[in-house]
């Protein structure tokens, strides 16, 4: 009677909280001498159940650990606690909690945000075989298949990767990035044919993306095709951007199509009186044109000696990262790097440039996507024939990151002593060996 009667006291003091059944266990197991090791609250909430004391089941179990786990793993999540975060999000797949309560618990973002959380640990290999096991039970969620790709593209795995990005083509995705990405994939193959028409679809979603532009033009050259008509659309849907009608005017310089160019710089010179790069090719054309004294006076005006003032910037803005013009940035905004204008406007003065000395990054080149003026203006100087001189020591790491060393004349860590030198002072190296 006695023990009949323990038992009902023990059901209807079994607490939902697990530091209480943990507690509750231990209790039992030390006044029934049950030789059974409690390590941590799951065991001890079994030890209540398998001892008889209540009939196990998983409901009991996900009932009361499912809602702790879910909380859990969101909040280690927002705080960016990766760790804790994927292994909350692995212990809530273990209990099956999506099927305890799929509107408290859903399968779709437990999967996502547990490889998010690998993701974020370096563990992409780990994240590839929780996404594949998310595809099985999920097959047509599109934000896994994103997820699944870009595990592969950090593993180097190009043939996976790309079969996920088709699979993400064929679902109807209009991801610009992922796009991108797979244009990229397939040229490193030399699947010109795809990567074009890979671009061409990015260009029907966003239709004024320069840089898409850019780089289907890019690929149009380097495959053999004439890339006019990209360059063409680009400085029409962006008839303000002055490195935009320069390129197009080059292009048509070299199509043979000199009056053409020189109507173009000279409806951009109207109103961007100020640009040296419309100055230098507009009297290049004045001269192919034999338009001499036309070539001398534009040559010989005072562009040369401007200095280039950036027109755009990439800025942290309170909606996010974004390309701002420079009359719209605001007190609040914060600037990190060259906009996409003001970078292209430097690529095209580079280009034009017999010799050029470069010294210290552009922008906040320790984080991505700051770091994107910075390497375009490396790429641009390493793959223009002219000589070149790069200073500063924080300029180096990114020449030997892109493995562009070369493709410079002289490289030196040494910055603020190499801008002495250059405006008459001592360098030590240079005096040493008496090399002046």
């Amino acid at each position: 009677m006695k023990k009949y009667l323990f038992i009902i006291i023990a059901i209807f003091t079994i607490s939902s909280n697990l530091d209480a059944q943990c507690k509750r266990g231990e209790q039992l197991r030390i006044t029934n001498d049950i030789e059974i090791k409690v390590v941590d609250c799951r065991d001890a909430t079994r030890l209540i159940y398998n001892e008889g004391w209540y009939p196990y089941s998983i409901e009991y179990e996900q009932e009361d650990r499912c809602p702790q786990l879910s909380s859990s793993a969101a909040e280690y999540y927002r705080s960016s606690n990766w760790e804790l975060s994927a292994q909350s999000y692995s212990d809530l797949m273990e209990l099956r909690c999506d099927q305890w309560n799929s509107d408290w618990v859903n399968a779709d973002d437990v999967y996502l945000y547990w490889s998010i959380a690998l993701q974020n640990l370096g563990k992409f290999e780990e994240s590839e075989k929780v996404l594949t096991k998310g595809l099985q039970e999920l097959p047509d969620n599109t934000s896994l298949m994103t997820r699944l790709a870009y595990a592969y593209k950090k593993q180097d795995k190009i043939d996976e990767m790309i079969i996920e990005y088709e699979r993400l083509m064929d679902s109807g995705s209009r991801d610009i990035d992922s796009l991108r990405d797979l244009a990229k994939a397939y040229g490193k193959q030399g699947r010109t044919d795809e990567q074009i028409s890979v671009l061409k679809k990015v260009l029907n979603i966003d239709p004024n993306n320069s840089s898409v532009q850019s780089e289907l033009a890019r690929v149009y050259e380097d495959s053999g095709e004439d890339p006019l008509e990209i360059f063409k659309a680009r400085f029409e849907d962006n008839p303000d951007n002055a490195s935009y009608a320069v390129e197009y005017a080059e292009k048509l310089m070299s199509n043979g199509e000199t009056d053409e160019a020189i109507d173009v710089l000279e409806n951009t010179l109207s109103y961007n009186r100020d640009n040296s790069m419309v100055y230098m090719s507009l009297g290049k054309a004045y001269n192919e044109n034999s338009d001499f004294d036309d070539a001398v006076e534009i040559l010989e005006s005072d562009f040369a000696n401007k200095i280039f003032f950036p027109s755009d910037f990439s800025c942290v803005t309170e909606n996010g990262i974004a390309n701002v013009d420079l009359s719209r940035i605001s007190a609040n905004d914060s600037i990190y790097d060259l906009g996409v204008t003001s970078i292209n406007e430097i690529k095209n003065i580079v280009r034009k440039s017999v010799s050029v000395f470069w010294n210290g990054p552009l922008g906040y080149v320790e984080k991505k996507p700051f770091n994107k003026g910075t390497e375009e203006l490396a790429k641009a100087i390493a793959d223009h024939n002219c000589f070149s001189i790069v200073g500063g020591g924080d300029t180096l790491p990114i020449i030997e990151n892109l493995k562009l060393q070369n493709g410079y004349n002289c490289i030196s860590t040494g910055g603020g002593s190499l801008l002495t030198y250059l405006e008459g002072g001592s360098l030590p190296i240079i005096d040493k060996l008496n090399l002046r």
